[in-house]
């Protein structure tokens, strides 16, 4: 989502040099992306508010910043930047669905970006984009940005896919919130029905603590084979993997962002607490199926007929004609 601010940014300020301050698991992910110059990688540890400063301070003194952008509510940043002595420090006053950081991490700034509650309860990707709007007195829009799948990304891909004797099918299906993730049991019917009715080839991906979720689902579809790599991907590794795919069926997560700007031919996206309009910046090409949501607090529930209805949408698009990419 960031992305579409630095390419917004480097739209604006084309003679920039633009660093970007991340945790390791967005390596891949901004290393090689056009709107990144310079990757400065931080171990983040939450729950411990200064630990490693004093390096990050380091660090971040030796690029000789002119200014310092703040997208993130962790004080870790900002206040390295503070210490640093980056003569321009600029953050915003609240910052994801309305809320605001702490008091004293607004004092490491000296430009604060003013933002209205309502201005944070919406995409991102626009969220996002309106700070850097402001901040350097910028328009137009950015869009989100990825660097390009490498050869042995690719490589990879492909071997692993080999044996596709049918349409491949991507399945992303957690996400951190229980009340946005489709019910286990869900995918699992879908899965079957998309392997008796196309042979298709079945992979699921998530995180390394998504492994219970996607070994249950296995075990239900048996004993049809899936792929399963939860825990094995990295972010660029699922681009790798659309690139390849006929379809792709995800909920509202990282992967299904990733995939709706990257090669990928059809997404499919199930959405449980989210309203389609406000995705629409960050996944342009995706289709979207939407359930009501759970009472707040409660994970999703299959409701009544919600399994043919995303078989039909998945049925549907394997059956058109790949769009041009």
């Amino acid at each position: 989502m960031m992305t579409s601010a630095l390419d917004l940014l480097r739209r604006g300020r084309p003679g920039a040099r633009i660093a970007v301050l991340a945790r390791p698991e967005a390596r891949s992910l901004l290393s090689g992306n056009p709107v990144v110059d310079e990757l400065v990688i931080y171990p983040y540890k939450s729950g411990s508010p200064f630990h490693g400063l004093a390096e990050l301070r380091r660090r971040i003194k030796a690029g000789r910043h002119d200014v310092f952008l703040s997208l993130d509510r962790r004080p870790r940043g900002a206040a390295a930047a503070f210490i640093a002595g980056i003569p321009r420090r600029i953050g915003p006053d609240i910052l994801f669905a309305g809320a605001g950081p702490k008091l004293w991490t607004r004092l490491l700034f000296n430009q604060t970006v003013t933002m209205s509650p309502d201005e944070c309860r919406g995409s991102l990707v626009e969220m996002f984009q309106l700070v850097v709007r402001r901040a350097f007195g910028l328009e137009g829009r950015g869009r989100i940005s990825l660097p390009p799948v490498d050869e042995a990304r690719a490589r990879w891909a492909r071997g692993l896919l080999a044996e596709a004797r049918g349409p491949v099918v991507g399945l992303c299906v957690r996400t951190n919130d229980p009340g946005k993730t489709w019910p286990a049991e869900g995918f699992a019917a879908l899965a079957r029905r998309l392997k008796y009715d196309f042979n298709a080839f079945i992979y699921v991906t998530g995180s390394p603590a998504d492994r219970p979720y996607v070994e249950a689902l296995a075990q239900a579809v048996r004993p049809l084979e899936l792929l399963n790599l939860a825990g094995r991907t990295e972010l660029m590794d699922i681009n790798a993997l659309a690139a390849q795919s006929d379809l792709c069926v995800a909920l509202d997560n990282g992967a299904a962002h990733l995939m709706a700007n990257s090669p990928l031919k059809r997404l499919l996206c199930l959405l449980m607490a989210t309203t389609p309009a406000i995705l629409m910046d960050s996944m342009p090409r995706a289709r979207f199926i939407s359930f009501p949501p759970p009472p707040p607090g409660q994970a999703a529930t299959l409701g009544p007929g919600q399994v043919e209805t995303v078989y039909q949408a998945a049925a549907e698009l394997l059956r058109q004609a790949p769009p041009a990419v």
